[in-house]
């Protein structure tokens, strides 16, 4: 069965609706979360794809841009209340939602196809995979990472994008369970099973595969809308 644009934006919203769920606290069973947290990784690669989907084929790469934008400004507050808890109640990353780092990812490779150099661009890839972690961006830099290794596997064959897309979640979650049973550090426990997760992206590649490269239903609003709805709805049950 073929997918286009449009079922893959429901799976990767109802994928990031897990996702939510398990950063917000609300889930309070330790397994249920990392479940969710998993499952919540496979709107990773489908959302990256998604968005370079729209670079190449938008119309005006300046209204797209300024679509992401609005949504990142409407949704950081949203988000702040969604992640906030006693501990990180003043954490300024709490703002970071992933509206924020899809626009980060786009607004990246704009940059990088606007340079020529080859070296120049080089440093580009490594300056923003930096950056987004350093800020510490929704999902970074896992998200910078994997929306350019699905931007330079374009015109290649899909078997390429599924090799370095699956190695890198691999490697990430190998590194992640050695550091669990070594360290001796709990505050990093939640981080590393964030990263443990990241193997939720590779189920996304069979989705990926049987895209059939048309729209399908118009979603605009849908799509801009959903994720906004998703943490006011989270907000006003942390509230009630």
């Amino acid at each position: 069965m073929k997918l286009n644009l449009f079922s893959l934006k429901l799976i990767a919203f109802s994928s990031l609706t897990l996702f939510t769920l398990s950063i917000s606290g609300l889930i309070t069973n330790s397994y249920v979360n990392f479940i969710f947290m998993t499952l919540g990784y496979v709107c990773l690669p489908l959302f990256t794809f998604i968005i370079s989907e729209g670079y190449n084929y938008t119309r005006s790469i300046n209204k797209y841009l300024l679509r992401v934008l609005l949504l990142s400004v409407l949704t950081a507050l949203p988000h702040r209340y969604v992640c906030v808890s006693a501990e990180n109640a003043w954490d300024p990353q709490l703002f970071f939602s992933s509206a924020l780092t899809g626009l980060f990812c786009l607004m990246s490779i704009v940059m990088f196809d606007k340079i020529r150099n080859k070296h120049a661009r080089i440093f580009c890839v490594v300056f923003t995979v930096v950056i987004s972690f350093v800020i510490g961006l929704e999902f970074a830099p896992h998200a910078l990472i994997i929306m350019y290794i699905i931007h330079f596997c374009r015109n290649k064959k899909f078997v390429e994008l599924a090799y370095y897309i699956t190695s890198y979640s691999v490697v990430i979650a190998i590194v992640s369970i050695f550091m669990l049973y070594t360290s001796s550090d709990p505050s990093i426990k939640s981080e590393l099973m964030q990263n443990i997760a990241i193997l939720g992206c590779i189920p996304s590649l069979f989705l990926i595969k049987k895209y059939d490269g048309t729209r399908g239903p118009s979603c605009k609003w849908f799509s801009y809308l959903y994720y906004l709805l998703l943490l006011g709805i989270i907000v006003s049950i942390k509230v009630l």
